[in-house]
């Protein structure tokens, strides 16, 4: 137990170390960036109507080029429709790629493809009341736009993604829309 105590409070001392070497840029290294916030998913459950399910999301991205990154996100919302909950789990992995107009400091503007899976979960209210529960694959396309606000803090202003479930022997054409704050460890993501 001491060693692992010992190695993580060494690991933890070289990556503050190497966050406060003065390197411009991505060309010197890789970066990765945590990511979380608030989700909005506008969840068309096939003709009954469209619950607004509100919850999170948390995100790990690794900047393998300045312009490219390889992104893993997990999100849950959580709604209602009439006599019943919904719950809408998922997890994504895949590119994102970034474009800076103007090679701007303060603003990015991003593409992704993210695909994986996601989980429905619906409870039934009342006498009788019944779960049930689904996993199916699913992906999400769009993009966003970042607000550096520091070389290490970024808001995310928005990331709006169609979001193309599978559940219930058919597929949901679902919106999706997050906000939150965007942490960058090691080099600074933003090119200078």
């Amino acid at each position: 137990m001491k060693g692992f105590v010992l190695c993580s409070a060494l690991l933890l001392m070289a990556i503050s170390a190497n966050a406060q070497q003065p390197v411009k840029g991505l060309k010197q290294g890789m970066t990765v960036e945590l990511a979380g916030g608030f989700a909005h998913t506008q969840f068309n459950n096939g003709g009954s109507g469209y619950p607004n399910m509100n919850g999170f999301f948390g995100s790990v991205g690794v900047n393998i080029l300045p312009w490219l990154q390889l992104q893993a996100d997990a999100s849950g919302q959580y709604g209602s429709l009439t006599g019943a909950s919904t719950n809408i789990y998922g997890n994504h992995f895949g590119p994102r790629v970034f474009y800076r107009p103007f090679h701007s400091r303060t603003f990015t503007v991003f593409g992704e493809f993210l695909a994986g899976g996601s989980r429905l979960d619906l409870n039934i209210n009342g006498p009788g009341g019944s779960k049930f529960s689904e996993n199916g694959f699913s992906f999400k396309a769009g993009g966003g736009v970042d607000w550096h606000i520091s070389p290490h803090w970024s808001v995310r202003v928005f990331d709006a993604d169609y979001y193309r479930t599978s559940f219930l022997q058919t597929h949901q054409n679902n919106l999706w829309i997050s906000t939150g704050i965007v942490f960058t460890l090691g080099r600074n993501r933003t090119p200078h």
